[in-house]
């Protein structure tokens, strides 16, 4: 940058910095931004001519929920003892224990 970003009665500084490689990136430009919010300018990399690779993801993964397996999800859970959970004083423990009894019934059965 060839500007400063903090400016006072006396001194002017440009202590804020930006890091590109310029190597991938030669067509840029650094603007200043004075936003009366700060005693520092805000600045703004523009790069020009980019090239951005879109990656179309080649397969996506979805949980099947069916009305079989929300049943099986609730007779599951019913069957669990929920008796330590109840009695735990400690409130992160008792969370804890209700947590792992509810991922250890539901991840089988809604997996990927």
């Amino acid at each position: 940058m060839d500007f400063p970003t903090r400016i006072t009665d006396n001194t002017s500084t440009a202590i804020d910095n930006i890091c590109i490689d310029k190597t991938k990136n030669n067509d840029y430009t650094i603007e200043p931004v004075i936003n009366s919010r700060s005693d520092h300018d805000a600045q703004v990399l523009v790069l020009h001519n980019i090239k951005i690779i879109n990656q179309e993801t080649p397969f996506a993964r979805k949980r099947l929920i069916n009305s079989d397996i929300i049943a099986q999800f609730k007779v599951n859970l019913s069957y669990e003892s929920w008796s330590d959970t109840f009695t735990e004083e400690d409130v992160d423990t008792s969370f804890k224990k209700i947590l792992n009894a509810y991922l250890r019934i539901f991840l089988p059965l809604f997996s990927l």
